[in-house]
């Protein structure tokens, strides 16, 4: 048999074969990393060039041999059977994968409105991961803050790369706190996983930080996250975090495939460069965001302004000591770090840079078409980058572009058809608009993809309830009971419905309920809201003020001042305090939140306040609180319930200074169209409409308030005085 090879110099002609192949596969990996092409490329002709070795086989033992021959239909077949099967088994196993080039080109506006040209890595090479706290295995509490800080400085050496998208822990806390666990705790394996699964993480890290003499052992560990495989561990050992942080980003990387022409050929500048060389400073900012999470924002501002003292170059420690200052209400020390963050930017990547720009251009600058003009660029040059969209979206919302909203959450499903955060972003927005066949649309897709997530059904039982179908709403809400019978959230929406129909008692029982199953400050805070309205719609206002002061109480547990203010402005407390007889107690807390916070925060509360205003007939007073109004409205975008409220004030003030409604009924339409929702405005509509006597359209504004608020006691009575008076 060997010889009979030999004679038809079979080894020999397939050895030529295999050398010819390794050469041509070379240049093939050459050709990848010197173009940046896939690496998937690399297998494809590996994969090829085996395939198609029975052929060459085949034709070697066939037609080898020294002397003539001729090909025969025996050759033709066994050649076209192995080409055949080549292709399926090629077709199989690359179906789907990108085999061209890893990057495109893409012309660009930059954030200063110049047009630039950037290359961008396409999807199918793009990497995310969801970052956990490592555990201290120490012993040494002294040691808390390395289990933020070295996973810190990962997640801003990992950012430099386009190709990776990083989540830290703080983006799923939520999530986590729902369940029991915070991110001090030892969290089992299969809630990372779930967390992961609900951001559409591919994979999640973990790990471990110990002492060993003066040294630290840092082991990492990285799972996938459909399976929770693990992919890999790792273990290092050093002395100075950011250095470990250097050597755990570049070997991240490369178990989560990225390619190696991108790993050695991309800018990659060591973590310290990025944040500090000083120890002492990156100790200390570690230290504040640990304090951060606990909310005592005393200590983590002080912490921060400590970074700052020992490294003035430090930009991420001036900006996360801007954005404390701003959360405790210190606006002007707030924009003055900003403004040093801004400086000293050179130090900080380009996506990081890039997110300043758009806080400040929004926050501190309060010029909204800057901040979309460079949040656009951040969503140009990281497409892949959930933050970015998120943040464009974030600022279109405030600024009222519900259609730029929404095209920003399309594309984050586009580029993650799984991205449940953006389907429920996209029905809220449709919902907004009234495009209720579209709303619905979307959470048929959530429940698809989530049938067991419960927010869902809420969030359908909350849009059919508004929509005045309350029995519909009430078997969501009830199926949601099954699927999740220690939520919360359930009875709190049951009880919400219970209070728009007027069952009060009901309400209370359910409310009961709420308190026995809620576990954390939001939730008690959210309880204590929802007893305000009852509250209000009882006409109990003793026990209003109560409800109120509770949920003002439990907001500062975990919320910094400003946060505060946004929250508690809707508090019927507020909005109705001149039903009973509340008007100066409500002025007072208003005055002591404003004092509170700075400009522009302290004007959130000028919703609340002009209403007061409006109801004692304080024409002069509730034209200062629209002229804050509108302030607020240029500073951070005309929104459509901001543009709604004024235009709802405007009719206010021309009803009270004429005398009759006939001019302010066009400001309380454009208002209704802004927010088709809003009871008041209706309920406000039916009061002019009666008094200008137009029967057949305060009939339907008495319909449309009887069918979506029956229980609304006040509502009721505006409905009966247009049939008293008609």
């Amino acid at each position: 048999m060997i010889s009979s090879l030999l004679a038809r110099r079979v080894p020999q002609l397939t050895g030529i074969y295999l050398i010819a192949s390794w050469g041509f596969v070379q240049f093939v990996d050459w050709a990848v990393n010197q173009y940046a092409l896939s690496p998937a490329i690399t297998n494809f002709v590996v994969t090829l060039l085996l395939l198609l070795l029975p052929s060459v086989l085949v034709i070697a033992w066939r037609h080898g041999a020294p002397g003539a021959d001729s090909w025969t239909r025996i050759d033709g077949a066994a050649i076209g059977f192995n080409l055949a099967a080549a292709t399926g088994i090629l077709f199989v196993a690359f179906s789907g994968q990108e085999l061209g080039a890893a990057t495109t080109v893409k012309l660009v506006e930059d954030e200063a409105g110049n047009t630039v040209e950037r290359v961008v890595p396409k999807s199918a090479f793009r990497r995310d991961v969801l970052l956990y706290d490592f555990d201290n295995e120490s012993g040494d509490s002294d040691l808390d803050w390395l289990r933020t800080g070295i996973l810190f400085g990962v997640s801003v050496d990992l950012s430099q790369d386009l190709f990776m998208t990083v989540v830290t822990a703080d983006a799923v806390r939520e999530f986590l706190a729902e369940t029991g666990f915070d991110l001090t705790d030892n969290i089992p394996l299969s809630l990372k996983r779930e967390a992961a699964e609900r951001r559409s993480l591919g994979h999640f890290m973990d790990g471990g930080v110990q002492t060993d003499g003066d040294g630290l052992v840092v082991e990492t560990r990285l799972y996938e996250t459909r399976n929770a495989r693990q992919v890999a561990t790792r273990t290092y050992r050093g002395t100075d975090p950011l250095e470990l942080a250097d050597q755990i980003s570049v070997d991240l990387r490369r178990d989560l495939g990225i390619p190696d022409w991108q790993i050695e050929g991309s800018v990659d500048l060591p973590a310290a460069e990025l944040l500090t060389h000083s120890p002492d400073a990156f100790r200390s900012l570690s230290k504040m965001q640990v304090a951060g999470r606990s909310n005592d924002l005393v200590a983590a501002r002080s912490l921060a302004e400590e970074a700052v003292a020992l490294d003035s170059t430090f930009a991420v420690a001036h900006l996360s000591a801007s954005m404390v200052a701003l959360a405790s209400g210190d606006q002007a020390a707030a924009g003055a770090l900003m403004a040093e963050a801004i400086r000293h930017a050179y130090r900080l990547p380009e996506r990081v840079r890039l997110n300043v720009q758009v806080i400040d251009q929004f926050l501190f600058k309060q010029d909204p078409e800057a901040a979309i003009r460079a949040a656009r660029y951040w969503t140009e040059i990281y497409p892949q980058d959930a933050d970015a969209r998120r943040q464009l979206a974030g600022v279109y919302a405030s600024t009222g572009n519900t259609d730029g909203q929404i095209a920003q959450y399309r594309a984050l499903l586009a580029i993650d058809s799984a991205d449940v955060g953006s389907m429920r972003q996209l029905a809220s927005a449709f919902r907004a608009t009234e495009e209720y066949d579209s709303a619905f649309a979307y959470y048929e897709r959530l429940g698809d993809r989530r049938p067991t997530d419960v927010r869902t059904r809420l969030n359908v039982a909350i849009t059919l309830g508004r929509l005045g179908k309350y029995t519909r709403a009430r078997e969501e809400l009830e199926q949601a009971r099954v699927a999740a019978p220690d939520d919360p959230s359930v009875p709190w929406r049951l009880a919400q419905l219970d209070i728009w129909e007027g069952r009060y008692e009901d309400a209370g029982e359910h409310i009961e309920q709420v308190t026995k199953l809620e576990r954390t400050p939001r939730e008690r805070e959210r309880r204590a809201g929802l007893e305000e309205t009852l509250y209000f719609w009882r006409g109990q206002f003793a026990r209003l003020e109560d409800a109120y002061r509770r949920r003002l109480a439990t907001l500062a547990e975990f919320q910094p001042p400003v946060a505060v203010v946004t929250a508690i402005d809707n508090s019927e407390l507020f909005v109705y305090a001149a039903e009973g007889g509340r008007e100066a107690y409500a002025l007072q807390q208003i005055d002591s939140l404003r004092n509170s916070v700075e400009a522009p925060w302290n004007l959130e509360l000028e919703s609340a306040a002009v209403q007061i205003h409006l109801d004692l007939g304080d024409i002069e007073s509730a034209r200062a609180s629209l002229a804050g109004l509108r302030t607020l409205s240029a500073a951070r975008g005309s929104n459509r319930s901001r543009m709604a409220i004024i235009n709802w004030v405007e009719g206010r003030i021309a009803g009270l200074e004429d005398g009759n409604c006939r001019r302010a009924l066009e400001s309380y339409d454009q208002a209704r169209d802004l927010v088709p929702l809003a009871w008041l405005i209706h309920a406000t509509r039916l009061r002019c409409l009666t008094s200008l006597e137009r029967w057949n359209d305060a009939e339907e504004e008495a319909a449309w308030l009887l069918e979506r608020a029956p229980g609304r006691g006040v509502y009721r009575l505006d409905v009966a005085r247009y049939h008293a008076a008609r």
